[in-house]
């Protein structure tokens, strides 16, 4: 016993430095933890989200595509989503030619898996015909989506227009988020 009091009265002194630099290391540490924690939690979010594009749809026929215009084709990556809204509209100018809304469906995210709308093919070659050559005649895609769980609402949208020399769409604008 009598040795522990003479080592403890002989201490050295410890300067200001030595008692708080491991003190202020420690708490530098635990910030920075704490902003990596924050940071990977935002990176995950992004990463894991779900994602939804429309495309112009094609075929594969003798390895060559031959696009079908009268079909949108939609994509889902990532992680399955419940879609709140899907909208197609065909337009010449203002004038609405097609309008068709879905709301309130969920897709997965199986591997190669898709879904797609279609005009019937008399009433796509009946727009073609009759406004095929117009320059205006537009296909506008919105979607509006969230994952599974709900959480943050995402937005597509897809604006195209028809090329009769192409037989296609072709798109003028595409904004997702």
């Amino acid at each position: 016993m009598e040795t522990i009091k003479v080592i403890i009265e002989n201490w050295q002194p410890n300067s200001w430095i030595e008692t708080w630099m491991p003190i202020i290391i420690a708490l530098i540490a635990l910030v920075t933890s704490v902003v990596s924690l924050f940071l990977t939690k935002v990176q995950f979010r992004k990463s894991s989200r779900p994602f939804i594009c429309a495309m112009s749809y094609a075929n594969l026929q003798n390895e060559q595509l031959n696009p079908i215009p009268s079909l949108v084709g939609y994509r889902i990556t990532n992680s399955p989503a419940k879609i709140y809204s899907s909208r197609v509209i065909i337009q010449l100018n203002e004038d609405i030619l097609v309008n068709h809304h879905e709301e309130n469906f969920v897709r997965f995210n199986a591997s190669n898996s898709e879904w797609s709308f279609g005009v019937g093919r008399n009433e796509f070659d009946e727009i073609i015909r009759n406004h095929g050559l117009k320059p205006d005649l537009r296909r506008i895609i919105k979607l509006k989506y969230s994952a599974l769980d709900g959480g943050k609402k995402y937005h597509f949208l897809l604006v195209q227009n028809f090329v009769k020399a192409d037989n296609q769409w072709k798109d003028l604008e595409v904004k997702a988020d």
